[in-house]
């Protein structure tokens, strides 16, 4: 041993670990609460299933040349979905669904299937695949997608999962981590090809990506102008929010409210019968 080196005093930095549903979690801060009660109404919530027997079944990592924000906040709206991903929207459509009344460092909501269709894929087939286990009745026409502070995205579809990892390069660059993850059960079946699920997810990715670039781009030039939130984004203003809580650092945590997408839907046709009536009026 070294006269005056005590190992013990110069060790790695330590930090705290946890898991939920086989994700791991760090604590860099050493601050944050067990890791169960920091994730909030999003654990009881999701506790039907077991994700972490699911099995990964592709990756791929996609180099964006946006701001982390961007991405985020695009995953959260689907107000962009008609025009940038028509094929996701003729399965989902952008104005059906709700947003999950939890409570947590998460933005938790859930898309319609239509009928007609089984899962998001280049089909809408689910190719054979059964319901992952713990999926309910209600579940069936589904996909619950969680926004979970700050870097996580977990998209639940009725028979698989889908994470993104959001990692900041640069502030004008990101790595996305894309993976998805299947019943070992149904991978070990010959024949089991995943690809229609992960091809439809590739090719939604990439249209976000063009728009996040197309942002970014705007956002740095001079003229650029913030503007306001519609009326289907409150989960965006619910992550800015988290944002800048952080960026503030006193400890206050900014109430939010969410305005649901059949109301603001509601107040939209609202809007547009009273400018039809004018319209009218003035005829």
């Amino acid at each position: 041993m070294l006269e005056g080196f005590d190992p013990a005093e110069w060790g790695l930095v330590p930090c705290r670990l946890g898991t939920w549903q086989g994700i791991v979690y760090l604590d860099l801060s050493g601050e944050a609460p067990p890791l169960e009660r920091f994730l909030g109404d999003i654990v009881p919530g999701m506790a039907r299933f077991d994700l972490g027997a699911l099995r990964r079944a592709r990756r791929i990592d996609y180099d964006v040349a946006a701001n982390w924000k961007a991405i985020v906040e695009n995953y959260l709206e689907c107000y962009h979905c008609p025009g940038v991903h028509p094929q996701l929207n003729k399965i989902t459509p952008y104005n059906l669904g709700a947003y999950l009344p939890w409570s947590g460092p998460f933005s938790g909501s859930y898309m319609e299937v239509l009928p007609e269709y089984e899962t998001l894929s280049l089909t809408g087939d689910a190719a054979g695949r059964p319901m992952i286990p713990g999926m309910t009745p209600e579940d069936e026409h589904r996909v619950y997608y969680f926004g979970i502070w700050p870097n996580q995205l977990l998209s639940l579809h009725p028979d698989y999962l889908m994470l993104h990892w959001i990692t900041p390069l640069e502030p004008g660059r990101t790595l996305v981590r894309c993976e998805w993850y299947f019943d070992p059960v149904e991978m070990a079946k010959p024949g089991f090809d995943p690809s229609d699920a992960i091809d439809f997810w590739d090719m939604t990715n990439r249209q976000d990506w063009h728009v996040c670039e197309l942002q970014q781009r705007g956002t740095k030039s001079r003229a650029y102008t913030p503007g306001r939130y519609s009326a289907i984004e409150s989960s965006v203003q619910g992550f800015d929010l988290m944002v800048a809580d952080r960026y503030a650092n006193d400890g206050i945590v900014t109430p939010q409210y969410r305005v649901s997408k059949q109301e603001s839907t509601d107040a939209l046709r609202g809007r547009a019968r009273g400018r039809l009536k004018s319209e009218a009026a003035a005829d």
